[in-house]
């Protein structure tokens, strides 16, 4: 073999080379891209916990009830986590799917079925459960430290506002209606996520006398002697604002409907009870107690990477 030949033969050997290098190369980091998770987070808190973890670049899609942060309205919307169909998910091709025990069990069935991770996580509407979301979400997404501290932010921050809101000198009787125009009004009782909110900030919920959500009638609305009535800023907004609220059967004659005193906040801030938990409970209690002037807290918050 001629030295041509030799030097022709260890050019083609090293074209082969590069090419067959090139294909690893490929290949590699299409396998890299596959094993980034692609994440659809079915509840609000959920959503929250996976942005305030730093996971929210790996979120493909979101249900109605994500409003926070601001970016997620940007996703693909799969509809109310309660009523999700398994096509709408699907069709965003998830690895990992983030739901809480209130998601449909038919979809969450047939998700599983097609072979998609879904991790159903507890549901409810109190601090502990905010904390335990925080805490399971990070293990889950191989971020437990950070969850950890993010976990003892809100955990802390919510002791101080719930001792700042037993401190006060006031208890005002609140009176919380969820609507959704005037076909849905509904007066919040006990063991709902509003009541807990009124507890935690230092209200006395006049819907106690009864358990979960009852529809509004004027005689209740009446005898309730409500100081305060709280609407969240949706259900206010279906009502035609403050005004449409007070012509509302009965509202007009409450102590809180002759001297206007309603108060309003985001919905998703409200009663989302996410890792802002904290400065939703600061807030209220400002609002309940007369003190608009008072600074709340920065929400607790981690974003930093492990």
């Amino acid at each position: 073999m001629t030295r041509m030949h030799r030097r022709r033969r260890m050019q083609r050997l090293l074209a082969l080379a590069l090419v067959w290098c090139g294909s690893l190369g490929a290949s590699a980091l299409e396998a890299q891209r596959s094993a980034t998770p692609r994440i659809v987070t079915l509840g609000g808190a959920i959503t929250e916990t996976v942005f305030a973890l730093g996971r929210g670049s790996q979120v493909v899609g979101v249900d109605a009830s994500s409003k926070y942060p601001a970016t997620v309205r940007r996703l693909p919307n799969v509809g109310y986590f309660r009523q999700s169909g398994a096509e709408g998910i699907m069709a965003l091709r998830p690895s990992l799917v983030i739901a809480d025990t209130g998601s449909a069990p038919a979809t969450v069935a047939q998700l599983r079925s097609a072979g998609v991770q879904v991790v159903l996580l507890p549901a409810g509407e109190t601090s502990a459960i905010t904390v335990e979301r925080i805490e399971r979400i990070g293990r889950l997404l191989g971020v437990p430290r950070l969850a950890d501290s993010l976990a003892l932010q809100v955990r802390s921050q919510v002791v101080r506002a719930e001792a700042n809101a037993a401190g006060r000198a006031t208890r005002p009787k609140v009176l919380f209606i969820y609507a959704r125009g005037m076909g849905t009004l509904f007066v919040a009782g006990r063991a709902t996520g509003a009541d807990e909110m009124i507890r935690m900030t230092g209200g006395d919920n006049v819907g106690r006398v009864f358990e979960g959500y009852k529809p509004l009638t004027a005689e209740a609305v009446v005898t309730s002697g409500a100081d305060v009535i709280v609407v969240p800023a949706q259900g206010l907004a279906s009502l035609g604002g403050v005004d449409g609220l007070l012509r509302l059967p009965g509202l007009a004659q409450t102590p809180a409907g002759r001297a206007r005193r309603v108060v309003t906040m985001p919905d998703d801030l409200l009663l989302g009870f996410g890792p802002r938990l904290p400065l939703a409970i600061e807030m209220l209690a400002q609002l309940l107690h007369g003190e608009s002037s008072a600074t709340a807290p920065a929400p607790a918050r981690t974003v930093a990477r492990e």
